[in-house]
């Protein structure tokens, strides 16, 4: 089956294959990029994983770019790294934490997401303290 264009549905959409967009199987989380600098976080890297190849690098949200419901994960190769909010102290509500933090420890070897609850503000949860 070959469709051109948009398909809507109002009843459940079941498949023996594989379901893909642009980033491939909608199952998979493809990596967006492999760092070992510093870097900010971007567009390009909505729904994938940013590996960190490289200890104590830190790994900047900017402000203004990101909207609702969209999600980053990053994956720490290396030892601990930051995931810094450039919105300020109130950019990131740590999952399980009582207020909120401009920045957030990614533990070595260990794994977060970051996601957006609109354009400057995000949950990170995963081995950050």
């Amino acid at each position: 089956l070959t469709v051109n264009g948009a398909v809507s549905s109002n009843s459940t959409l079941t498949t023996t294959g594989a379901i893909s967009d642009g980033d491939g199987n909608l199952r998979d989380v493809p990596q967006a990029r492999s760092l070992s600098d510093s870097a900010n976080l971007a567009t390009t890297d909505l729904g994938n994983f940013v590996l960190n190849t490289s200890v104590n690098n830190t790994f900047t949200v900017p402000t203004g770019i990101f909207a609702t419901g969209q999600i980053i994960s990053i994956v720490n190769k290396a030892g601990s790294a930051t995931v810094s909010a450039a919105v300020g102290p109130t950019g990131f509500i740590l999952a399980g934490a009582a207020s909120a933090t401009s920045t957030a420890i990614l533990a070595d070897h260990g794994v977060c997401s970051v996601l957006f609850i609109g354009q400057n503000s995000a949950f990170i949860t995963g081995n950050v303290s």
